[in-house]
């Protein structure tokens, strides 16, 4: 032994300041050591296959256990071959590590409860305190043993099976499944430390090099080494923090179960031993906080599974035991879940269900059976709902314990989710499930046959999946999305759903045509007025999207958004705001047909704003293109077709400021389409604005103009109505001063009706004044026969040709006889009176 630690001591690191020639000798020095180790390992090992005297159990322990270290130092960093190439009898001596294990393991859990038998377990594999002495060792035989086990695990596969024989893998699951009763590290008591010392016995002060690098198991080695021997140095005795070594021990713990996961026989032994379950319920149950650790552990070894270890066996013993019906069971009962640790838990069984999906069919057919997909619609709901209600103050006080716990491997529960956790979560999972479409056995066609279509785009060829990894075979996960985003009421999630149904659309052009029937867009449109603007925003460039890179002609979108179009016109009564889908015009217009039509168009949306009481007697107009407004403040005399002309020139001096190539002027004054379509109105400003276009189609930069009914509701129209009030109301000067002559029409109209009403008042003495005192209009004057305008009008002033002789002439024309046989002048009487007071058998017709 004194022999062995003069060569551990010679083996350290090489100081500093040391030449290349003197580095040189110093690795030929660790090398000749490394082969002297080696040949004194198989001398020790031959011992025990080949003892002079029979051995007894403990002594054969002894000895494997006096190996350990040794082995440690040989192979911590040799490649997987050197085990088999270096040490023949490796098979043999992982056959002896491996049942040891396996032995101490069950020695500490026999015959005990679930705590009692985690904690002797873990004491046993912990990295003890480090003994005063020569080089500071470590005494804990259990993390030698562990270590040894780490490395021969990443040997060949027949070390692997060697392994799997001697039931290692399933009896590490069992040992995970036990640490979820561990107690928490920093609050255990003194006297448990030492209630396993008569099982400790085995340990050994040996040297030991750790056989991790920070490549494979991160920082946390690497500075504990290091920690250990600055401190060592200086003679003091290290005793790393029970929180370091049970992060350590999971580490390396966590990699022996991966590198064995990393092959298929494990996995069936997993299968075989019924322990498989184990690891299901071990990563979707909950525990404590200290604790989590070990469930993400197990969700690390199930994707490892999923990975290497999918066989026929292992999927059908998966099936039969109901595996997946008991994942979303036990996330559904567990009430003190919190939704992150959740999202946690979806990734490895979404994990399992992808790889499973390329050999069988069975476990997503078992997600779907177990109501797994209407879970995940539930779920994102309520993530949602919570996210919301954190960010409206309804979270924990931020002096919680459970919010300022110092423990780092704690989740933040779920009332104490922040904006962006909750934010983030929602996307990974809503990522999740748009992943999760993409999986499934067998590839399911488009339905759609341009036969039946109602509309064919001349050249179009309806697609085909092009491969498993981008084409659509889920059809039911792509549901969850539907279901959720008709559901949600946050923008957030909104947006992502229709972020992540964009991601589907883009990755194959067939995946729209699969998932046609489902009718998703159309189903959209029925709440698309009350989102966002940049939801309406998103979901309308999805409908772009059909039309401009799939080359077809959605039918059932378009009804809907002519639908939502007409139903959803008017304010809402209670806030004053529109209700119409501000983002739909702009991209309604583009779907027409044009030559003009290119999915960067940029739309503008002049939209003068007066009123007849319009504030200092002004009117206003205003143009907006996104954030950029332009508004005119504009004579009282300005007509409203004039202020529609000079908001569309304010729309052009925008156009001069923006980039792009290709604009769209909505406006909702059909007359103003008219005047410049006709290009020989007698309108100045027409006239400019035509001067205008010309002047920017030479510079390459095509606008077009387009009248939009029905403008209220749009986001850009309500914009520029609020910026031409504004105008109007405020005291920048007036745009300018020259005012059309047909402007002032109505005023010179209004100044003549004016001098008739005064002229008529001065009138006293006139029969006609007790027809019509004053000059206005009367209600039954509006007829579509001109004759029968003349005559009411006739009748209402009673003026005849009878009666308009007897006035003229003074003389009566004509008589008729009365009821006395006497003749009455016609003159004397008016019309009424002669209507109806005479008969109908004694009136006379006189005719010139």
């Amino acid at each position: 032994m004194n022999i062995m630690r003069k060569w551990w001591g010679a083996g350290g690191r090489p100081e500093d300041g040391l030449d290349g020639s003197q580095l040189l000798e110093q690795q030929h020095q660790q090398q000749r050591h490394l082969a002297l180790g080696l040949m004194h390992l198989k001398k020790l090992f031959s011992e025990i296959l080949h003892p002079a005297h029979p051995l007894s159990e403990d002594e054969r322990e002894d000895k494997l256990y006096n190996m350990l270290p040794l082995f440690c130092k040989v192979f911590s960093n040799s490649s997987p071959t050197d085990l088999v190439e270096k040490f023949e009898d490796v098979l043999l001596f992982t056959q002896h590590v491996s049942k040891l294990m396996v032995t101490e393991i069950r020695r500490r859990a026999s015959n005990q409860s679930t705590a009692a038998a985690s904690c002797a377990i873990v004491r046993f594999l912990e990295m003890e305190g480090e003994e005063e002495g020569v080089d500071s060792i470590p005494s804990s035989g259990g993390w030698l043993l562990l270590n040894a086990l780490n490395l021969l695990a990443d040997g060949p596969p027949a070390i692997i099976e060697v392994m799997t024989v001697s039931s290692l893998p399933s009896t590490l699951v069992k040992c995970l499944y036990l640490f979820f009763d561990l107690p928490d590290p920093d609050s255990a008591d003194s006297e448990n430390a030492n209630a396993e010392s008569n099982l400790n016995k085995k340990s050994h002060s040996s040297p030991l090099h750790l056989p991790l690098d920070t490549s494979k198991t991160g920082g946390q080695q690497s500075a504990l080494q290091s920690t250990a021997s600055d401190a060592s140095s200086c003679g003091a005795a290290i005793v790393p923090a029970t929180t370091d070594r049970r992060l350590l021990l999971q580490k390396v713990f966590v990699q022996v179960m991966l590198r064995l996961c990393s092959h298929t026989g494990p996995a069936e032994e997993l299968a075989r031993k019924d322990d498989l379950s184990l690891l299901f319920s071990a990563s979707t149950s909950g525990c404590p906080p200290h604790n989590c650790v070990w469930r993400r552990s197990a969700a690390e070894v199930l994707m490892a599974v999923s990975r290497h270890g999918l066989s026929q066996p292992v999927i059908s013993y998966i099936h039969s035991k109901g595996c997946i019906a008991l994942c979303v069971e036990n996330m559904e009962r567990t009430q003190d879940l919190s939704p992150l640790e959740i999202v946690e838990m979806l990734v490895a069984i979404f994990c399992f269900l992808k790889d499973s999906a390329d050999c069988s069919q069975v476990l997503l057919d078992d997600f779907k059976s177990a109501q797994g997909y209407a879970f995940l619609v539930d779920f994102i709901l309520r993530l949602e709902h919570e996210s919301l209600a954190s960010n409206s103050g309804m979270c924990s006080p931020a002096g919680d314990s459970s919010c300022s716990s110092g423990n780092s491997n704690a989740v933040t529960p779920a009332s104490t989710l922040t904006n962006s956790e909750g934010t983030d979560a929602l996307r990974n999972l809503v990522l999740l499930v748009a992943s999760l479409c993409y999986c499934g056995h067998s590839q399911p066609r488009p339905s759609l046959h341009p036969s039946t279509a109602l509309y064919t785009v001349p050249g179009f060829v309806l697609p085909t999946p092009s491969n498993k990894g981008c084409s659509v075979r889920n059809v039911a996960a792509f549901g969850v999305l539907q279901v959720v985003f008709c559901r949600a009421s946050s923008a957030t999630l909104a947006a992502c759903v229709l972020d992540a149904i964009s991601s589907i659309y883009h990755a194959d052009p067939a995946n729209y045509f699969i998932l046609e029937p489902q009718a998703t867009l159309s189903s959209f449109a029925e709440t698309m007025h009350a989102r966002p603007h940049h939801v309406q925003v998103k979901y309308l460039e999805l409908v772009e999207l059909v039309v401009f890179e799939l080359n077809h002609v959605p039918c059932k979108e378009l009804i809907s958004l002519s639908l939502l179009l007409k139903a959803h016109h008017t304010s809402s009564p209670s806030t004053g705001e529109s209700s119409a889908s501000p983002a739909c015009t702009p991209t309604r217009v583009s779907l027409v047909p044009s030559s003009a039509c290119t999915p960067s168009r940029v739309s503008l949306v002049p939209s003068p704003a007066c009123t007849p009481t319009r504030t200092n007697g002004a009117v206003g107009c205003a143009a907006a293109a996104g954030a950029a407004v332009v508004s005119r403040r504009l004579s009282s005399s300005s007509s409203i077709f004039t202020a529609e002309l000079v908001g569309v020139s304010c729309a052009l001096s925008l156009i001069d400021q923006l980039p792009g190539d290709d604009f769209t002027i909505f406006v909702d004054s059909k007359s103003v389409v008219q005047a410049l379509r006709a290009y020989n109105s007698r309108h100045p400003i027409v006239w400019e604005i035509l001067i205008g276009l010309v002047r920017l189609a030479g510079a390459g930069r095509a606008v077009s103009v387009c009248w939009v009914p029905g403008h209220v509701g749009v986001r850009g129209n309500e914009r520029a109505d609020e910026a031409a009030v504004n105008a109007a109301s405020s005291d920048q000067a007036i745009h300018s001063d020259q005012v059309p002559c047909r402007d002032h029409y109505p005023i010179i109209k209004a100044s003549i009706r004016h001098i008739w009403r005064e002229q008529w008042l001065n009138v006293g003495e006139n029969k006609l004044r007790a027809i019509k005192d004053c000059v206005r209009a009367w209600s039954s004057s509006y007829q579509k026969s001109r004759k029968m305008e003349v005559a009411l009008c006739r009748l209402r002033i009673g003026h005849t040709r009878l009666t308009h002789r007897c006035a003229s002439s003074g003389e009566c024309a004509a008589s008729v006889g009365d009821e006395k046989g006497e003749e009455v002048c016609v003159a004397a009487l008016e019309l009424l009176a002669l209507l109806l007071g005479g008969s109908a058998g004694n009136a006379c017709v006189f005719r010139e």
